[in-house]
């Protein structure tokens, strides 16, 4: 049974192109009731019944099509207007942000060399710690040394200022050094605009990237091309093969008029 024709209020579908449609629709009603062909005879006019209906269908299309594509330059000459129009504030948008990347870019910079440099400092600071340590560690290290020839000699008092004298310096407090510069307090943002960094891989070596998906098991890196490995197998035919795919072959009638 041949479903019903569509209803339709659409003005941009004139009455008299509905009246037509329904009228050629109608004409192939007959064509429903051919379920089984007995005789050569038969086949000839389900063949020709095949082409009838090929060429109302082409009209159909043809009418359809008469009626979208003024539609369809409408809406491409709109759109084109459209993204005219658009392109000045983008244009605009994109030089604005550009400068305000820039802008975080070289307070950023400016951060990051500031702490480069309190680094430096803190790093110079601890190292003329370092060597005054030692220094102060050698003088009362010599001061002990000579203070043993003195008791040897028999200079006991002599020992024992010398001896004292060792001990302040070893005692002597280090001065208050900072051990690691302060962290400088990161660029505060503009309200209401960010910056992220966008990240992408471009394909170098595509067989060494596709042994390093199937050792990572990353199988959605492995997708297969459909299109194009069934372009491959309508040319090879029969005679196609491929490891991981079986051959499927369909038969497609068509009618030449």
């Amino acid at each position: 049974m041949l479903p019903a024709l569509p209803q339709t209020t659409v003005s941009v579908v004139p009455p008299e192109v509905q009246e037509q449609l329904a009228a050629d629709v109608a004409a192939l009603s007959n064509g429903a009731e051919i379920v089984a062909v007995a005789s050569d005879a038969e086949a000839q006019n389900a063949l020709e019944l095949v082409k009838v209906v090929k060429t109302v269908s082409d009209k159909i299309e043809e009418r359809r099509d008469s009626l979208v594509r003024p539609l369809n330059a409408q809406v491409t000459a709109i759109n084109a207007y459209f993204k005219q129009v658009k392109l000045i504030p983008a244009t605009i948008e994109s030089n604005v942000k550009t400068v305000l990347m820039r802008w975080n870019k070289e307070q950023e910079r400016i951060r990051a060399e500031a702490q480069r440099k309190a680094d430096d400092e803190a790093r110079r600071l601890r190292e003329e710690q370092r060597k005054l340590d030692e220094e102060n560690k050698r003088k009362a290290d010599v001061l002990a040394l000579e203070a043993l020839g003195k008791v040897a000699a028999g200079d006991i008092d002599g020992a024992a200022e010398l001896q004292r004298k060792a001990d302040d310096i070893s005692n002597t407090p280090p001065p208050i050094i900072v051990p690691v510069a302060p962290p400088i307090a990161p660029v505060e943002e503009l309200k209401g605009f960010s910056s992220r960094k966008q990240y992408s891989a471009e394909i170098t070596d595509k067989f060494a990237l596709i042994r390093w998906a199937i050792a990572k098991e990353e199988w959605g890196l492995l997708d297969i091309d459909q299109k194009a490995l069934n372009k491959l197998a309508q040319a090879k035919g029969e005679f196609f093969k491929a490891d991981g795919t079986q051959l499927v072959c369909k038969e497609i009638s068509s009618v030449r008029r």
